[in-house]
């Protein structure tokens, strides 16, 4: 949450090589069904991270917004 455009275009652009990375007998429809998930689930995660009313929710929101983003970013090289 936060942080530099530029980082998180470089970040997106990333994860869109490893996209590229899967297989090509996993359908098509399969990956995009899997990145509009993704999309999905980041935004109910970052509207809750931000918007909630109950403090607690929010800081735990926010705490596994942080740790997935980790987790994703290990993934790359670099």
């Amino acid at each position: 949450m936060g942080g530099n455009d530029e980082e998180a275009q470089v970040l997106r652009e990333s994860f869109v090589d490893l996209l590229a990375a899967i297989p090509h007998d996993v359908p098509g429809r399969t990956v995009l069904d899997w990145r509009i998930r993704a999309k999905q689930d980041q935004s109910r995660l970052l509207s809750i991270a931000t918007f909630h009313l109950d403090d607690a929710r929010r800081t735990q929101a926010k705490s596994r917004a942080f740790m997935l983003s980790q987790s994703c970013s290990s993934l790359l090289l670099g």
